[in-house]
């Protein structure tokens, strides 16, 4: 395993592992940045745009986040509607309802969610599969994110952007938020 490993792939991977531990997302669904596969609609990818490193020979940083949402506008009768408009706001409310861990009780602090992606990066690389194979595969490919850490998460001003992908027959829109990531001492 590389010394070396990018703070923008780890925090891709833990925010996915939380919405998909939070029941907002499935393996399916929801991808990072640099996945080559198909991405049927509706989708959520997960793009660090930039890292802005401490120091250069240490990978730890201030990662800025883009959670894109792409849905269609299109119905199945091939007619834009406000179903589809509130299904696609739903969908970015299923996102910001895991970005509120923690907000109910304390609406100053996003150390709750911090935490949260913190725990999420580490239980990608841990298998309580219990012989089951796609689990042991996914904490084999995710060991570099046993010391993961997620320090701080705040949201970017501004927090939330929209865009057109496509022909104008996909909506997109895009959540804005800034974490700092670094390796913890782990103990065994």
């Amino acid at each position: 395993m590389a010394y070396f490993v990018s703070p923008a792939s780890k925090l891709e991977r833990a925010l996915r592992a939380l919405l998909i531990i939070q029941g907002k997302a499935t393996w399916d669904d929801c991808f990072v940045a640099n996945e080559s596969r198909t991405r049927p609609l509706p989708n959520r990818t997960i793009h660090v745009s930039q890292v802005t490193p401490t120091r250069p020979y240490r990978m730890e940083g201030a990662c800025s986040c883009e959670i894109e949402h792409h849905f269609s506008g299109i119905n199945d009768q091939g007619a834009a509607g406000a179903a589809q408009r509130v299904a696609l706001d739903n969908y970015v409310g299923d996102t910001f309802d895991t970005l509120n861990l923690g907000g109910v009780l304390n609406d100053t602090s996003m150390n709750p969610l911090a935490d949260a992606i913190t725990n999420a990066g580490r239980w990608l690389a841990t298998s309580n599969a219990n012989g089951n194979t796609q689990a042991d595969q996914i904490a084999a490919d995710n060991q570099d994110m046993l010391n993961f850490r997620c320090d701080w998460v705040k949201f970017m001003s501004p927090m939330l952007t929209r865009g057109l992908s496509g022909e104008g027959l996909n909506w997109c829109e895009i959540i804005h938020i800034q974490a700092f990531v670094s390796n913890a001492t782990v103990s065994n």
